[in-house]
This record gives structure tokens, sequence and C-alpha cells, in this order.
């Protein structure tokens, strides 16, 4: 009677988990609606989450350094002081930021705008001197995607995304304060969730413990110094573009910082677009000058600040890193290019583990 009862349970189990497999397939639009819904309600706390997860580190520094001064009262609160500091330098960076430098960002690009008539004009006399590119009706191709990039739908669409972003300032006004509060009591979340893992699941997990702590490493470690490598490289060549009086020198250097950031195909992109516009506004030798001058970055890059902030935390061949890119840059778009090598980083460690002895331990 017994294994009767037990095939049946099992029958029954089944046939429930296929039907509710099978309504999920079927309102597959309204399930995702309804997740797009769930996940909106809960970004708050998903980016509070992330910005805690990038500013412990250094709100823990912050700490250390509070503990360090003389002062009784700063010393016991060090924890509230030295985070709160943190964050009161970061919006100061940020307010300087929006000050001088986001102003200079959009008069370069109404700046390049405004004289665009004029340098697609200076292409299209290029072409028309040049039977080769006339043949392939290069023009006509040029002017299709600017068309396509800047018609109307597409400005609504760029006002649609920027409203968007402004709509969702409460929101990350929140996210800041959870993120503080999460870095407060992280200490007692970590205890919370030791408990109610050991509650649900004993002592197992520790291998998946033990995972999710290497690969927080290898994601914090590459992110963090990649934004500080592409930050530190961007300074330097608005710096240079200055120097140079190469026209637009915020915008080309916040184009460098972003393709810095890219693995690859990031400095190749932003290389050509500061090629093209230092060409068509300053003639060959500007251009000449520019890509001297980024070859000397991209080597000092390459050699000595890559190496300081980044280092060897991931470990992968440069093939990996390319499939790595290509890959998840397909899949994700930017933000797919950015993650991608700590995720194939992962990946390759877990293979590794297992290959080593056939299990996936963690040692």
């Amino acid at each position: 009677m017994k294994r009767i009862e037990n095939k049946w349970v099992k029958i029954v189990l089944t046939g429930t988990a296929l039907i509710l497999i099978y309504k999920l397939m079927d309102n597959f639009s309204e399930i995702t609606a309804l997740l797009g819904k769930f996940m909106s309600i809960l970004f708050p706390c998903i980016l509070g989450a992330a910005i805690a997860f990038l500013l412990y580190i250094p709100a823990k520094k912050m700490q250390g350094l509070m503990k360090k001064v003389k002062i009784p009262f700063i010393r016991e609160n060090s924890k509230v002081i030295g985070t709160l500091l943190l964050y009161l330098l970061i919006f100061l960076l940020i307010g300087l930021t929006v000050t001088y430098f986001v102003p200079k960002l959009y008069k370069n690009i109404e700046e390049l705008v405004y004289n665009a008539p004029k340098y697609i004009g200076k292409i299209e006399n290029f072409v028309k001197s040049n039977d080769y590119l006339k043949n392939l009706s290069f023009t006509t191709m040029v002017d299709d995607k600017v068309s396509e990039y800047f018609n109307m739908s597409q400005i609504n669409k760029y006002i649609g995304i920027i409203s968007g972003i402004a709509n969702s300032f409460i929101s990350v006004f929140v996210s800041i304060v959870i993120s503080i509060y999460i870095i407060l009591e992280k200490d007692g979340i970590m205890r919370y969730i030791k408990r109610a893992k050991k509650v649900m699941f004993g002592e197992g997990l520790s291998t998946l413990t033990l995972y999710v702590k290497k690969i927080i490493t290898i994601f914090y470690s590459y992110l963090s110094g990649l934004a500080v490598d592409g930050l530190v490289v961007g300074i330097i060549c608005f710096i240079g573009f200055s120097i140079l009086n190469v026209p637009y020198a915020v915008l080309l250097g916040f184009i460098t910082m972003i393709g810095n950031m890219i693995p690859f195909f990031g400095p190749i992109i932003a290389t050509v677009i500061i090629a093209l516009i230092s060409l068509i506004s300053g003639g060959i030798w500007r251009v000449v000058s520019v890509m001297i001058f980024l070859g000397v970055v991209y080597l000092i890059d390459g050699y000595l600040i890559q190496p300081k902030v980044i280092g060897g935390s991931t470990g992968l061949k440069p093939l990996l890193v390319l499939v790595a890119v290509t890959v998840f840059g397909d899949l994700f778009g930017f933000v797919g290019m950015l993650t991608a090598v700590p995720i194939m980083a992962t990946i390759k460690m877990i293979a590794d583990d297992y290959l080593e002895d056939g299990k996936i331990d963690g040692n």
C-alpha cells in the first residue's frame, strides 16, 4: 500500500509540475510582464545593493581611518561617520563633475552637432574626388545612417529615455539611502543569512558559499579597477587633447574613458571615432599628433596603469577575453561587454576546479 501511495504521489506531483510549466509557457508574455513590474518595484533595493557592493571596501577603509582619530566621539561612531563621510566625498565629486564637466561636455556635443553639416560637406567632397568611394554610394549610405539615428521618432525615443532618467531620481535617492543602511548593517545582515542558511540547509552549501565569495572578489576587483583605469586614462587624454588644441577635448576624453572600459573593441572604436573627428576638424597633421599621443597613452596604460589597478584579477588569456566580450556583448549589449571578463573568469574558475579532480568543491 505504501508503494502504491508513493507511486501515486509521484504521479500527481509530476502531473502538477507539467501543468504549471504548460500554463507558464502558455502565458509567457503575461508572466514576463509581471516579472518586469516586480523588478521595477524592487529596482531601488537592487540598485542600493549594487551601490553598497561597490562602496563597501572604500567605506570599510574610511571607517578604519576614523578609528585612528584621537577624538573619542569619532572613534566610537567610526562606522557611521566613516560611511557618511565617504558618501559626502562622492557627492562632492559628483557635484564638481556636474558643475564643471557636464556643461563642457554638453557644449562640445552642441558644437559638434552645429558643425556637423560642414564636416559632412568635407566628407562628401572627399568622396566625390575618389572614384572608388563614389561607386560604393558612400554618401548615400552615410546619409541613411544619419537619418536613421536622428529622425524625429528616434529623437522622441531619446527624449523619453531622458525623461525616464529624470523620473528615476527619487528611486536613485531611495537606493542611496538603502545602500547606506546595507553598509552599516552588513554584519547583522550576514549573520541573519548564515542563520537562515543553517536552518534550511544545515551545514550544507559550504561549497556554494566558497564560490560566491570567490566570484564576488573577481567581480569587485575587476569592475572597480576598470572604473579607476578608465577614469585615469580619460583625464590624461582630456589634458593631452587640451594641450594639443584638439577641438572637443572633453568629449574625446569622455569617449576614451568609456572605450577603455571595454576590452579589445572599446579602445579601437574610441580611436576610430577620435581619429575621424580630429581629421575632419583639423586635418591630417592633427590626426597624426592625436594618434601618436593615444599610442603613448595606451602603452602607458597597458604596461603601468592597468597592471597596478586591475592586475591579474581574472587570469584570462587574450583569446578568452575576446570570445567573452564578443559573446556577452552580443547577448547583453554594453553591460555584457563590461561584465564579460569577470563572467568568463568565473566560468573558467569553476571549469578548472572540475577538471583538476572531477569535482566542483572549491578547492
